[in-house]
């Protein structure tokens, strides 16, 4: 798809750039020309959302978002020339039902982008959360704002355009600033119906819109009018790559982190307003030391603050990562690695809690004692390791493998009938039945094994209680054998198989 991306988009450029240069030096017949490349990549693009939206992979919500900015990348696309010639193509005989129909267009367009953005799900988040994300986007907003009224309207109402001429663009500067703030709200807050690379794209099509806007004053020159051409077919692309990314990473689109706690975007945003400053006053050397002054004040705290942002989320994370490392600790075994009692115990009240089908297997080592005794602990502790190592690989990817304290092992099977439990049994005595090479010493490391099934009004204790029934009943039939818990009327074990 990205291969067929660049060839499409290719051939636009080519034409948008010929026509451009076509008008630099003079030519200007085949008006058509000038705005079609772009019309085409709009409607290029219209078919890279309706792939994106097709995705089953995606959400309804993802789905809905992506249909509908085809909807409206399709009423985009024959306002584009129309729209163009009126406001940059440097003349006003553009400016009649034509133009008005274009803008009608841009306005329900660019309505339904807006309505698709705010119909997307955020993340939850706290009220601070949201009043911080709210601050942010008034100040991206406020930033888009002052743009639009130095590049487009200003201009408008300098050069004396008609009501209805400057009420059109207003309305559609309006939506085009909620359409921003939607974009902004959803980058801050994060969604998970939309890749997040995509919808960066997606912002990224109104910054190119944003250049656009600031080229008007040089466009007003017809030899400069094929310019424009060539945004709006860069402002396609984007848009397409969007779709694209979508598609290509549909399966991801709740995983994709995000790369800091905190966004600088409010911060691009002050210092686009501090540069449209400068610009603007740059001239008058009067008050230049004390724009300079302004402009640098800023800047040091803008730059002051980020440097704060990162120190916080560096400790943050370090904060994350101990409490991982007390998490740690606390539930599993300083030796081996494995759950210890505490997690086994909190697995297994989840799990009947739930209501939910599960096993227990209890792994009791034959004659550990022994080799603590004549080879010393230091031998002792790495043959539970490597007990553990075995145990790890006899179960299945679910199973929790658990060291209850000293040769003791526990397993908790979730969905495992005792059938199922006894076959990862029968694993686990072939498993510790090889023998065990620790230096000049070769140890053998079989054990007794018990399995239980918790009936439906057994407690949790019940279930380790019923596999230690078991696991001695194992142990009275002899070194490396397990053994099934199975009720009988008088609420005895009976030995349902052996290795």
């Amino acid at each position: 798809m990205l291969r067929r991306l660049t060839s499409v988009y290719g051939l636009l450029y080519a034409a948008a750039v010929g026509w451009c240069i076509a008008r630099m030096i003079g030519w200007d017949h085949l008006a058509v020309a000038g705005w079609l490349p772009g019309a085409l990549s709009m409607l290029a693009v219209t078919w890279y959302f309706r792939q994106a939206a097709k995705l089953p992979e995606l959400t309804p919500a993802g789905r809905r978002f992506w249909r509908r900015l085809s909807v409206a990348t399709l009423l985009i696309a024959p306002a584009t020339g129309p729209f163009t010639a009126a406001t940059v193509g440097g003349t006003r005989a553009g400016v009649g039902p034509v133009f008005y129909v274009s803008v009608g267009l841009l306005v329900v367009a660019l309505g339904l982008v807006l309505w698709s953005l705010l119909r997307l799900p955020s993340a939850r988040r706290s009220g601070a959360d949201w009043l911080r994300l709210g601050m942010d986007a008034a100040t991206v907003l406020i930033g888009a704002s002052t743009f639009l009224w130095h590049f487009v309207l200003r201009p408008q109402l300098s050069s004396g355009s008609g009501p209805a001429t400057v009420l059109g663009l207003l309305v559609m500067c309006l939506i085009c600033l909620l359409a921003v703030l939607a974009v902004v709200k959803l980058m801050l807050a994060g969604t998970v119906a939309v890749d997040s690379l995509a919808l960066r794209l997606l912002a990224a099509v109104v910054g190119v819109g944003a250049i656009g806007s600031a080229l008007v004053p040089v466009l007003g020159d017809p030899r400069y009018a094929g310019v424009s051409d060539v945004i709006t077919t860069t402002e396609g692309f984007v848009a397409a790559l969007a779709g694209v990314v979508q598609c290509s990473r549909a399966t991801s689109v709740a995983s994709v982190p995000r790369t800091r706690p905190y966004s600088v975007l409010p911060y691009l945003a002050i210092g686009a307003v501090d540069a449209l400053l400068f610009a603007a006053v740059v001239t008058d050397s009067d008050q230049l030391a004390v724009l300079i002054g302004a402009v640098a004040a800023t800047a040091t705290v803008v730059v002051r603050q980020l440097l704060a942002f990162r120190d916080n989320a560096a400790l943050v994370e370090q904060l994350r990562q101990h409490q991982l490392r007390l998490r740690e600790q606390a539930t599993h075994d300083a030796l081996t690695g494995l759950a210890n009692r505490a997690l086994f115990n909190e697995t297994l009240d989840n799990a009947t809690d739930n209501g939910e089908l599960v096993s227990a297997i209890l792994i009791d080592l034959d004659d550990f004692k022994t080799v603590n005794d004549t080879l010393g602990h230091p031998v002792g502790d790495e043959l539970l390791i490597e007990v553990a190592r075995r145990l790890r690989t006899a179960v299945r990817p679910d199973d929790l493998v658990a060291r209850l304290g000293g040769d003791e092992f526990a397993v908790l099977l979730p969905r495992a009938d005792t059938t199922q439990a006894a076959e990862v049994a029968a694993r686990i005595v072939d498993t510790l039945a090889l023998p065990v090479r620790l230096g000049d010493h070769e140890l053998a490391a079989n054990a007794s094994v018990g399995v239980a099934e918790r009936a439906r009004q057994d407690l949790p204790a019940d279930l380790l209680r019923h596999a230690d029934v078991a696991m001695y009943t194992a142990k009275r039939e002899g070194k490396g054998r397990f053994s099934v818990y199975r009720p009988d009327p008088d609420w005895s074990a009976l030995t349902a198989a052996t290795a």
